[in-house]
This record gives C-alpha cells, structure tokens and sequence, in this order.
C-alpha cells in the first residue's frame, strides 16, 4: 500500500487504496485447495514466494500479504501506471485533484429522495466540467430575431426569450487535420447542443479547436 500510495502522488491524483489494490491486484476470489504452484486466488500470486504453497479460503478481501521481491515490485508498479486511467479520470488543466468515481459509474447522478418528487431523479453529472468561460478566439455572438422580420414585424409566433448564449465554433469533420495528433486539455458545457464538447490543442503548432466529446474521453 505505501507503494501505490507514492505511486499515485506521483501521478497527482488521490485514489482509494482499496479501490487502487482491488484493480491493481485483483479481486479476492474464493476458491478451494489449489495443487502447488497454483495462482488463481490473485493474479499477483505468481510474483510471491507462497506462490508454491497450496492456496486457501482467502480471509477478507485483502486475503494475505504476498513477500515481493524488487523484480515483482517493478511489475506491479508498471501493471499500475498502466491501469490508473481506469480508475481516475483525466486531471484538470488547472492542476487539481482528479475525480476517484466508484465502478459501474456511468456518468449520471442520482439524487436523495428529499421529497416525493426528487425520489426517481437523475440528472447528468457535470462536475468534470469546465467551470469557466469558453476561449474567447473560438467564440462569436448569436444574434436572436424574436420572430421578427426586417421591419419588425412578427412573422413567426411563440418565438423569443430564453436565455442569452454564445456560439462555439466546432470543428466537425477535421479533414485537413485529421492524422494530426491533439492533446485534450478540458471539457466543456454546450448551451446550443446536448453533447459536451472538449478544448484541444493540435501538439504541431499549439493551435485550439473545438470537437465534440465522444463518450468516455
């Protein structure tokens, strides 16, 4: 644990413990009497030296302490970096600390049922996104008619209102940079769709555009 520990301070994120040793290490599983040399209980079985005795009915979902060696360390420490986006999303471009969600999550929020009302409510989590203004270079004004026409005349009923947005402009179909590669640096609330959208910045001449988010970015 103290490694994973300074393995994820490392990486600047605050991950559960137990949440980080069940994905890094595996599930407790129960199982019966295994033959010698048997790894079924943990995946990790195979780097200790009780790898060689029989397995047991694991006691908690810790089960017991494996005797690691240098080279079993650098192993699980490399199985580790490579599953920690599995676990934590991606950090903030201001610096902060990444989000830990719990598994089977699935981007929605469940409310408490404070009333009869809010008992069956679920809304889509936000809380990833990007709490600031749009970049300004990539932003024009939306001009509203109200159902008027030149004169001022109302030619189409029912309309106008709501409240006041800017217009994103996306890059759709990235035909002329489509092999470049792009780092994404957040993701942002649309008030003129209903998918998010992500900032990304082209690594070639650190040029912003805007793309819709697909799932899981």
């Amino acid at each position: 644990p103290e490694m994973l520990r300074a393995l994820a301070q490392h990486a600047r994120v605050l991950v559960r413990p137990r949440a980080l040793h069940s994905l890094v290490m595996g599930p407790a599983v129960t199982t019966r009497p295994q033959q010698p040399g048997a790894t079924t209980l943990y995946p990790w079985r195979a780097l200790s030296t009780r790898a060689t005795r029989p397995s047991t009915r694991a006691k908690g979902p810790w089960g017991r302490a494996p005797i690691l060696d240098k080279a079993a360390l650098m192993a699980i420490a490399e199985k580790a970096t490579t599953q920690l986006d599995m676990i934590v999303p991606a950090i903030a471009s201001t610096g902060g600390v990444g989000i830990v969600r719990k598994r089977g999550y699935d981007g929605l929020k469940r409310w408490n049922p404070t009333s009869p009302g809010q008992r069956h409510r679920i809304t889509i989590d936000k809380s990833h996104l990007w709490k600031g203004d749009s970049l300004k270079t990539l932003t024009v004004g939306i001009c509203k008619s109200g159902g008027r026409n030149n004169q001022g005349v109302v030619t189409t009923w029912w309309r106008g209102g709501g409240n006041k947005r800017k217009y994103r402009l996306i890059d759709f179909k990235r035909n002329t940079r489509l092999d470049e590669p792009a780092v994404v640096e957040r993701l942002e609330y649309d008030p003129n769709r209903s998918a998010h959208i992500a900032l990304i910045r082209y690594k070639s001449d650190n040029a912003p555009a805007y793309i819709l988010a697909p799932q899981r970015l």
